[in-house]
């Protein structure tokens, strides 16, 4: 059938992308962490201490994710060969119509788990701190602000992520002066990084009475949130410490 041998053609490629992505994902080191994670919280005790535990959790989760992501594609890239196999024994179009279904989600899936082994860098992992700003254009720069802060928080729910607003304040008139937002999730500051500027919107205003053409700007500021705690040590020499006795009446005692 020549929709089964397209599919086929289309298949071929990933074979060698598959083994590549194994290899981005550094499968084998994340088994061994895997099982040296499990051991430590076997340990006595582990438990006294919640919020290592919580971080071992954490990790642990991201990397069983990470090894079920490949295995879901590997598993996937079977399955098509598979129906492949089912349909040119057959030559059932109902089995050529469901290859081509399951070909267009593989391919889809396979460039998402691309991009994410691209996200490498050193905070790419953390969750995001989305700052909005309203600019320069009043009432329509506050609405920009506000249709801002729902494209970023839709993107965020297809992802799985979760939001969180730690700061607001809105708008004179209508729509967010400003905006300050934690997103959630695996990679999330590594997908938002390159959010961060300066966003501008022209369009014919909705609050200009004489239906003009309005430009409108909006600042965006990402940031990582860095969970690990940092240990600071502060010599002694460095330190100063200034003794002073109150003025006026009973001063003295002060």
């Amino acid at each position: 059938m020549i929709e089964l041998d397209e599919i086929k053609y289309r298949l071929t490629p990933y074979e060698k992308e598959l083994d590549e992505i194994k290899d981005a994902l550094d499968l084998q080191n994340k088994e061994e962490r895997i099982i040296e994670l499990e051991r430590t919280m076997e340990a006595p005790g582990f438990w006294d201490d919640m919020d290592k535990a919580q971080k071992y959790m954490k990790e642990l989760k991201n990397l069983k994710d990470s090894i079920e992501t490949y295995n879901n594609l590997k598993s996937l890239y079977d399955d098509i060969l598979v129906l492949i196999e089912m349909g040119e024994e057959s030559e059932d179009a109902e089995i050529a119509e469901e290859a081509k279904s399951s070909m267009d989600e593989f391919a889809s899936k396979v460039d998402e788990v691309k991009i994410k082994t691209l996200l490498s860098g050193e905070y790419d992992k953390y969750n995001a701190i989305l700052k909005l700003n309203a600019g320069a254009g009043g009432t329509e720069s506050c609405d920009w602000t506000s249709m801002l802060y729902r494209m970023y928080t839709r993107w965020a729910e297809s992802k799985g992520f979760t939001t969180q607003v730690l700061d607001f304040l809105e708008g004179e008139e209508a729509g967010i002066k400003s905006i300050t937002v934690q997103i959630n999730g695996e990679n999330a500051y590594g997908y938002l990084k390159s959010e961060r500027g300066v966003h501008r919107l022209v369009r014919i205003s909705p609050f200009n009475a004489a239906g003009k053409r309005q430009t409108s700007f909006a600042s965006c500021d990402v940031m990582p949130d860095i969970e690990e705690d940092l240990d600071v040590e502060i010599n002694d020499d460095d330190i100063r410490i200034d003794t002073y006795r109150s003025s006026g009446a009973g001063g003295q005692h002060i």
